[in-house]
């Protein structure tokens, strides 16, 4: 690289008079990146001290390169620099000020300075790539692989969603969500721990799948903890006499829901979009497909012999299992029994209860229940009814013996026909 030789002239204040009769001072013979430069004062004093500024960085210049010239490298490492600076406009003074300042303010942190203004850059070129919580939300739910998943699941992290989205501002970027944000959130929300449970699993879910779409750079529920759930004894469930009660009196539409709940375990939404056409008695399972689970995935629940007692006077039928008045039919049946109250999910309790008693095999009942671990199973399930509970459970079949109470079941559709 060829460098431009730096003028060497001396400096002069020269006096000029102007056509219109005014005075002015004229600062001859400076030169700036090779190029003359003028510069004008109004006053005689101004142009002096701006010279005598000039002639003092000349003489500091001078010692400075007299000091570099010692020393060979220095002068080698200097042309270097300014040849590095040279796009930038920058002095190497104005460099090395501004780098002992970022120095400074890194100073206990443990970066490096490049580190630092990578780290710096990658936040800021996230945030202006971020999308709003509305976006994200529609993104997510919108996307190939959710709308693989089923309705309900989508449902569900829709309004948890919308509530996020309308507490935080459906316009605030998801950058700006940030872990000490959802910890005043979740504390301030006026529900159960078990449901602020639900809206850290549900949200944190998108903000995941955000980091693998690369719209986000950290998911910040990562660093919240979860809301603890009290355990209970145990879990709420139908005693056998109560199941029972209920199967004699159900009405001839209802019953396949109570059955299928009681002794296959679906889950009440699982139920409600079943299909007898998924209901294959003579191969002995029940099909839950993958747009009908909660989880998005297929499984086959065992259909136990007392079940198949059950339904084998509905094979043929066609359509949905539950019909439109499950609702009313329950309600009374639960009067002509006196059970003033309906647990959630008790039906598919009950199921995991007696059949981990029965089977004593956790790996099992988590595979009929659709789990993907065991760890429910054994923090609620394990030991929470006695064996011979159990055995009374599975032997509940249509005209079962005095201990079940349970009368014929021709007899009973007869009976309710009537009704």
């Amino acid at each position: 690289m060829i460098k431009r030789r730096q003028r060497t002239t001396t400096l002069k204040l020269l006096r000029e008079v102007l056509p219109s009769g005014r005075v002015r001072w004229l600062l001859s013979g400076l030169y700036v990146a090779g190029k003359r430069k003028r510069e004008y004062f109004t006053t005689e004093d101004a142009g002096k001290r701006r010279l005598q500024t000039l002639e003092m960085a000349r003489v500091n210049t001078g010692t400075l390169a007299e000091r570099i010239a010692r020393k060979p490298e220095h002068a080698a490492d200097a042309g270097r620099a300014a040849d590095l600076l040279a796009p930038y406009e920058l002095t190497l003074q104005e460099v090395a000020r501004e780098y002992v300042e970022c120095r400074k303010a890194l100073d206990g942190t443990g970066l490096g300075l490049l580190e630092a203004v990578k780290d710096t850059a990658a936040r800021h070129q996230a945030r202006r790539a971020s999308l709003t919580l509305r976006a994200l939300g529609e993104r997510f739910l919108s996307d190939p692989e959710t709308l693989k998943l089923s309705t309900a699941y989508r449902a569900d992290v829709r309004n948890r969603w919308r509530r996020f989205e309308d507490d935080f501002g459906p316009e605030t970027l998801a950058f700006d969500v940030t872990p000490d944000k959802l910890r005043r959130w979740l504390a301030g929300m006026d529900v159960s721990a078990m449901t602020k449970g639900n809206f850290h699993r549900t949200i944190s879910a998108v903000f995941s799948y955000a980091i693998h779409a690369e719209l986000v750079t950290d998911n910040p529920f990562r660093k919240v903890k979860k809301p603890t759930v009290e355990t209970k004894d145990g879990v709420d469930v139908f005693t056998p006499e109560q199941m029972a009660a209920l199967l004699r009196v159900a009405h001839k539409s209802w019953l396949p829901v109570l059955v299928i709940g009681g002794f296959a375990g679906l889950r009440p939404e699982e139920l409600r979009r079943l299909d007898w056409e998924e209901i294959d008695l003579d191969g002995g399972f029940i099909e839950v497909k993958a747009t009908k689970s909660k989880t998005g995935k297929r499984r086959l629940v065992t259909i136990s012999k007392n079940l198949k007692a059950w339904l084998a006077p509905y094979a043929g039928q066609t359509g949905r299992v539950a019909q439109p008045n499950e609702r009313r039919h329950r309600r009374a049946a639960m009067k002509a029994v006196k059970l003033d109250r309906w647990p959630m999910d008790v039906l598919r309790h009950s199921f995991a209860s007696y059949h981990v008693a029965l089977h004593k095999d956790l790996n099992e009942t988590a595979l009929q229940l659709g789990h993907t671990s065991t760890k429910m199973l054994f923090q609620h399930y394990r030991e929470a009814v006695k064996p011979e509970a159990a055995r009374q459970w599975w032997a509940l079949k249509p005209g079962s013996g005095p201990t079940a109470k349970v009368i014929n079941f021709k007899t009973n559709r007869k009976q309710e026909g009537a009704a």
